[in-house]
């Protein structure tokens, strides 16, 4: 008994043995491929988390211009939340 699983696992691996090799080194390519999929896909999507919206400091601009205009800021309010948005978009 112990010959014949002795030739079957000779004969497997010699069969095999070739395919093995390449299955594996193709296997773990691509499982490092997605990998770094992943990890960029990560990257990406926490910049787009921390980035401000392409607008959005405009608008707040626009917000406290109006803000400012109709008298509900002081002047050193306006003046204030205005350098807060600017220094936040640059």
């Amino acid at each position: 008994m112990t010959v014949l699983m002795g030739g079957m696992m000779m004969g497997g691996i010699g069969a095999c043995g070739a395919m093995g090799i390449v299955g594996a080194v193709v296997g773990g390519l691509l499982g490092l491929a997605l990998l770094a999929l992943l990890v960029l896909g990560i990257v990406w999507l926490a910049r787009q988390l921390r980035a401000p919206q392409a607008g959005q400091s405009a608008d707040a601009l626009e917000v406290v211009g109006r803000e400012y205009a109709s008298g509900r800021l002081t002047r050193e309010e306006y003046l204030q939340r205005r350098e807060d948005l600017t220094a936040r978009s640059s």
